[in-house]
């Protein structure tokens, strides 16, 4: 008996070491292991670019029209994003150039008026002169009697003894028929005037 527990004390002693040994080796235990270690974590699913790459030829026609289609898309965008852009510095150009236009529009008819006004200011001068010309002459024309000047009063004995004949200087249009003539004249070119202005502000 003592020699069966001295026999087996040792190998007892001996199992000690030996499994502290293999507990400290990482080698022995990975050798000693019986099951291997899997990974929890499950490796992600998706769809690969083999599962969507097409492969008959139905799927590489109706592929290439989708990829035909979105390039015509993206080029009519940018081409109306361009056309756009181009009108709208059209519209510009064009509303400054009209702009301008009117502007110079205005002043010609500006100063077409104040030439019409000066003209008709010269023309009711001319007018007020040639009135006054008129009637200054018209008393200045009363005959005077003088020694040698023929009178204007004789008669005629071949018609009758009593018959007479009387010399008045008169003219055929009078002052007042001259005024009227040149106020209707000055007042029809006026509205001649300006209605040529306003068929050419007419568009």
């Amino acid at each position: 008996m003592n020699r069966l527990r001295k026999s087996s004390t040792p190998s007892t002693i001996q199992q000690v070491p030996s499994a502290r040994a293999s507990a400290s080796d990482p080698n022995v235990a990975i050798v000693r292991g019986n099951t291997p270690q899997h990974s929890a974590v499950a490796p992600t699913s998706g769809p690969s670019f083999e599962s969507v790459r097409p492969k008959t030829s139905g799927e590489h026609y109706w592929a290439a029209r989708a990829l035909k289609a979105e390039t015509r898309l993206t080029e009519g965008l940018v081409h109306n994003r361009e056309v756009k852009g181009v009108r709208l510095i059209e519209d510009e150009k064009r509303k400054r150039e009209v702009s301008a236009l009117a502007r110079r529009h205005e002043e010609r008819e500006a100063k077409l008026e104040k030439l019409v006004y000066l003209l008709l200011a010269f023309l009711a001068f001319l007018v007020t002169v040639v009135s006054y010309l008129l009637y200054a002459t018209s008393k200045q024309c009363v005959p005077q009697q003088s020694r040698w000047s023929l009178p204007s009063h004789f008669t005629i004995p071949i018609l009758s003894p009593f018959a007479s004949v009387v010399e008045h200087e008169t003219s055929v249009f009078g002052a007042k028929v001259i005024l009227a003539c040149a106020a209707l004249s000055a007042g029809l070119a006026y509205f001649m005037f300006r209605h040529w202005l306003a068929r050419s502000k007419a568009p």
